[in-house]
């Protein structure tokens, strides 16, 4: 007999909770093991994916942004975008603007569903509100020196 119950499991980056999912943990009574299985609610393409896992790969730190550095669309890419600057930091951006399909992809691939988005060293750190507060702690200068994303 399997005894099924839902429960939500807090999904934590190494810098601040980023969500929740909902699994299915079920009990073989005859076995008394516990088994998993995520439920997936959005989808998101083998191909996009490996764009997106490209992307973040090939610079150490990456936006996800509506706009350009030179001309941000919203005020919280704008946000981030001086932020980096003031840090010094080399980034590379993406105009979701542009690509429908990678605007709401990457709110899939990351589980975080606002814009922008910011990668460094391929992990996902996270929007406007968490680079303002871990630039203000002095914890971005530090991420971003030990990913070489700055000079020391």
């Amino acid at each position: 007999m399997i005894k099924g119950l839902i429960k939500t499991i807090q999904i934590s980056s190494r810098y601040r909770n980023v969500g929740s999912i909902n699994v299915l943990q079920s009990l073989n009574s005859s076995q008394q093991t516990l088994n998993y299985t995520k439920r997936c609610y959005s989808s998101l393409s083998d191909s996009l994916k490996l764009k997106i896992e490209g992307q973040i790969k090939e610079h150490s730190c990456v936006v996800y942004m509506k706009g350009t550095p030179e001309r941000p669309m919203c005020g919280f890419s704008n946000t981030v975008v001086r932020i980096l600057e003031a840090e010094g930091a080399d980034f590379k951006s993406h105009n979701i603007l542009e690509d429908q399909e990678l605007r709401e992809g990457i709110k899939v691939f990351s589980n975080w569903p606002t814009l922008p988005q910011v990668y460094v060293k391929g992990e996902f750190v996270g929007g406007a509100d968490i680079m303002m507060n871990m630039y203000k702690s002095g914890e971005l200068s530090k991420l971003l020196e030990n990913a070489g994303v700055v000079e020391k």
